[in-house]
């Protein structure tokens, strides 16, 4: 039974017994405690943060822009329509002067987001020809403020970064739970390490194919391990195991 008593607004939120509003082919929720978030939702709380990504970095901050327009140091750039792979992809945040990368997903598809930034950092590094250091983003380098106000009735508590991927839940806003809790370093890193793992290994032939499976994994965590430290509970990974 759903732990979550949803939302009075939304009635695909109140049958206890539904998995995810009754979607289980487009959403996921392990936890079992995620309001309805779509993508409607996900466009008001990536504007938000890219509206605090814009005010801490100006005109370099690119904000779900391609990666064509990326590589020409131009965040303010029209896309070109039609543009397909590698140009056209989209990464959500990139900072253009200290090669930051970041994309942001909705706590249950967390793991998601840490395929989509190698694949984004691969190819940078790949076409890049200005001599920019693209990683994955770490705190230090950006954390959005929290919660995030979605309407009257919803908000968006935020994460910071975790492995590049800004993770927020979305919950009616008379909801009383730990929120710390749960978007804590240490949950936030078990869900995205164990799906990215086994999203890796059934990947066909690309850029991503450069290392497959849990490797992929695991030499993402080691290598960014040092940087994040405390700021995301890698210290405590451990207790995660």
């Amino acid at each position: 039974m759903d732990k979550n008593e949803g939302g009075i607004t939304d009635p695909r939120t109140l049958h206890r017994f539904t998995y995810v509003s009754n979607n289980p082919i487009d959403l996921r929720d392990a936890m079992g405690l995620d309001y309805t978030s779509d993508s409607a939702t996900g466009m008001v709380v990536q504007n938000a943060i890219g509206i605090q990504f814009r005010n801490l970095y100006g005109t370099q901050a690119c904000v779900d822009q391609q990666i064509s327009n990326i590589l020409m140091g131009d965040c303010g750039a029209s896309w070109t329509f039609g543009l397909g792979y590698p140009g056209g992809l989209r990464p959500d945040i990139a900072n253009i002067g200290g090669g930051a990368l970041y994309e942001i997903k909705p706590i249950k598809s967390a793991g998601d987001g840490l395929l989509q930034l190698l694949n984004y950092r691969n190819l940078l590094l790949l076409l890049n020809t200005n001599g920019v250091n693209w990683h994955i983003g770490t705190p230090a380098d950006f954390t959005p403020s929290s919660p995030i106000v979605i309407d009257s009735t919803r908000v968006a508590y935020v994460a910071p970064p975790v492995l590049g991927v800004i993770v927020y839940f979305v919950a009616d806003i008379n909801d009383a739970f730990d929120a710390a809790k749960l978007l804590s370093g240490v949950q936030i890193l078990k869900a995205i390490m164990s799906s990215s793992a086994a999203s890796a290994a059934a990947q066909p032939s690309s850029v991503i194919s450069i290392s497959r499976g849990a490797g992929i994994a695991n030499a993402v965590a080691e290598s960014e391990a040092a940087e994040l430290g405390d700021d995301v509970g890698v210290a405590v990974m451990e207790d995660a195991a």
